[in-house]
């Protein structure tokens, strides 16, 4: 029998790991706080747009078909404020899950679609 220890990388803000270092991955992780989008290039503030959604209230209470209080905030509030870019988006709602733990609960958001739509309108206007 073989036996061999292996040296395993974590990402600090998701569950993601690796036998190789995940900088890069760590540097665009939608639940990093600071991170740097793909996309946008950095078209908004992740923290100042989830701060703002809990200072205006727009984060609200919402029972589910089995009566369970959740809470949740509508995502074209937080579409318009991320300029419609859908990794920004997602890294609200990732950083939204983490302050409420479990009680975020978010339906309607089609990451894929938008995602496909953004990444069109990017390589069109490269083509120019």
């Amino acid at each position: 029998m073989i036996t061999k220890i292996k040296k395993v990388y974590y990402c600090e803000y998701c569950k993601k790991h690796s036998l190789r270092p995940l900088r890069k991955h760590e540097k665009y992780c939608t639940g990093n706080p600071n991170r740097e989008c793909q996309l946008c290039n950095n078209c908004c503030d992740i923290n100042k747009i989830v701060a703002e959604l809990i200072k205006e209230n727009l984060i609200i209470n919402e029972s589910d078909s089995y009566g369970v209080e959740q809470l949740t905030c509508d995502i074209n509030e937080i579409k318009n404020r991320t300029g419609d870019c859908p990794n920004c988006t997602l890294a609200v709602i990732r950083q939204l899950q983490k302050l409420y733990t479990g009680r975020f609960y978010l339906k309607y958001f089609e990451y894929v679609e938008d995602y496909k739509k953004r990444r069109s309108i990017i390589d069109v206007m490269k083509s120019f």
